[in-house]
């Protein structure tokens, strides 16, 4: 099966659907805007919010295709990219090159957003999750993302970061890699989504204090040392042209975390 980005159909490593496989399973989806800025996120949501344990293997369902049917027929202003069920299908209904889906308030136009089916009690499982870290891994590739996320110490950081606040003045205009719902809006709660961040970290990828700006100081002093950047293209954001750079420089995809 395939998912849909750039107006290509692509295959995929894991299993998946979109409308061109087969549009009653997966629709396309119905509300979002155009596309006019460069995606340099990926938003993770949970379907029930809550902080649940980790079950082992899968769980057989049809969650994902019922939650899809729900955000092409609700009257909500709400939408997403994608679903991973309990089962590990990924149910694709956009692309997000050309538009972007309602899923993250202020954070819309700059990400992607992809919800992950739970059980009532808030349960994930680790077949899922590590389907999740396949999906991810494919999406950073295909949309030149680097691979890294929010890290305060020990662990992930709960609630607003400050450069991802909604009601702030960035508005995640210079965060990239992949973030929560919960880190940009304060209505959510830590169960969306702490526990898939545990496997992206042992996946390698990169853990940055957002709140204390280490990525911005560890990139810019890439786009010095390894970009050659001088003068305003030194800003520690790593988009088009520092990821052309480092694939320049041997740096598969662009990407500094190879997988």
């Amino acid at each position: 099966m395939s998912v849909v980005i750039g107006g290509q159909r692509l295959d995929t490593p894991f299993e998946s659907v979109c409308w061109l496989d087969d549009a009653k399973l997966a629709p396309r989806v119905t509300h979002a805007s155009p596309r006019t800025r460069r995606v340099r996120a990926i938003v993770l949501h949970t379907t029930s919010g809550k902080l649940g344990p980790v079950r082992p293997g899968f769980k057989a369902s049809t969650r994902a295709e019922v939650e899809a049917h729900y955000q092409t027929s609700t009257t909500r202003a709400v939408s997403w990219d994608g679903c991973v069920d309990t089962d590990g299908l990924l149910v694709w209904q956009n692309d997000p090159v050309s538009q972007f889906t309602w899923h993250a308030t202020s954070e819309n136009p700059l990400s992607i957003g992809i919800e992950l089916v739970q059980d009532d009690d808030g349960s994930l499982y680790d077949g899922q999750l590590q389907t999740v870290v396949k999906i991810v891994d494919f999406l950073t590739e295909r949309l030149r993302i680097q691979r890294q996320i929010p890290w305060v110490g020990t662990g992930i950081p709960r609630g607003v970061r400050p450069r991802l606040d909604e009601h702030g003045t960035v508005q995640g205009a210079n965060v990239v890699g992949v973030v929560t719902h919960f880190q940009i809006t304060a209505n959510r709660g830590p169960g969306d989504t702490v526990v898939p961040f545990d496997y992206l970290a042992r996946a390698g990828y990169e853990k940055f204090d957002l709140d204390a700006g280490d990525d911005l100081a560890m990139w810019k002093a890439r786009q010095r040392a390894v970009c050659g950047f001088v003068g305003g293209d030194v800003d520690g954001v790593p988009l088009d042209k520092t990821c052309a750079a480092l694939e320049a420089k041997g740096y598969a995809h662009g990407l500094w975390v190879s997988r």
